[in-house]
């Protein structure tokens, strides 16, 4: 009897084994005891975001871009293309990694879209890019052919619509052409000494070393035309429309340019650009 209740005290002072048995089954994980729910491993599914509802709509955005770079295309030309696609694609990397890219990854993005849209814009103000719209021809007639030059001396291609045609190197003296339309035109060396441009919309057209003396462009549309070299000596230029046009090396010695749309850095570029109006302009009092 004294030995078995020495035993029963042994064992009740003796310390308990709080260890974890391992798993029986290797697949569960260590620590784990029957009745337990066993952990999520990490990087499950169910530990994965839940898709943000602007992710939703990922595939409307290449529908997005493509229909503006159409549409501005055949608005704008080339320029119109690259100014779409580096805008809305800056816009959309932008709008779909924030929250996921780094801040100095957003800034890198849009810095990297800005000096490309301002690239866009200087290839386009120094004629490197067109302003015709895509899919216009080189010519007005359906012959590819230009139209004769005393069509367009004559007096009958006022306020017609002259889109893209390519007139360089004609001899157009005193030409009528008063209200016409042509945009993205090539008049490359072309004669218009005297010529009746008045109200012309010439917008993107390259008159590169055009020989405007004397001409009449009274309230012509002119921004984004090319006239590196051109003569401007004596024209009339009152209430023309020249933002963004290449005037470097243009010669307008006693133009007149009231209310000329121009830049003081495009009047800079100039050879030669009056600081005023002469009193009295022969090509606009005709």
């Amino acid at each position: 009897m004294v030995a078995d209740q020495g035993d029963e005290q042994t064992d009740e002072t003796a310390p308990q084994d709080n260890r974890i048995p391992p798993p029986a089954n290797r697949n569960e994980p260590r620590g784990w005891r029957p009745g337990q729910a066993a952990a999520r491993p990490v990087g499950s599914q169910t530990d994965s975001p839940q898709l943000r509802r602007r992710d939703r709509w990922l595939w409307g955005w290449p529908i997005a871009v493509i229909t503006a770079m159409a549409v501005l295309g055949q608005v704008w030309g080339p320029f119109g293309v690259l100014l779409a696609g580096v805008a809305i694609t800056g816009i959309l990397a932008l709008y779909v990694g924030s929250g996921v890219f780094p801040r100095i990854v957003s800034i890198a993005i849009a810095l990297t879209a800005c000096v490309v849209l301002i690239g866009i814009f200087a290839s386009y103000s120094f004629g490197l890019l067109s302003y015709r719209p895509i899919g216009t021809a080189q010519t007005s007639s359906a012959t590819n052919a230009p139209p004769n030059a005393d069509y367009l001396r004559g007096g009958s291609a006022r306020g017609t619509s002259l889109n893209a045609i390519n007139i360089d190197r004609q001899v157009l003296r005193d030409a009528q052409l008063d209200g016409v339309i042509a945009r993205g035109a090539s008049m490359d060396n072309t004669v218009l000494e005297g010529a009746k441009l008045a109200g012309a919309d010439l917008r993107g057209s390259n008159l590169h070393a055009a020989r405007l003396r004397g001409a009449d462009l009274r309230g012509a549309d002119l921004s984004g035309v090319n006239l590196t070299e051109a003569d401007l000596t004596d024209a009339c230029l009152r209430g023309a429309n020249l933002s963004g046009a290449v005037l470097e090396k243009v010669t307008a010695t006693n133009a007149a340019v009231d209310d000329v749309v121009v830049s003081e850095l495009q009047k800079r570029q100039a050879a030669s650009w009056p600081s005023s109006s002469p009193a009295s302009a022969t090509a606009c009092s005709r």
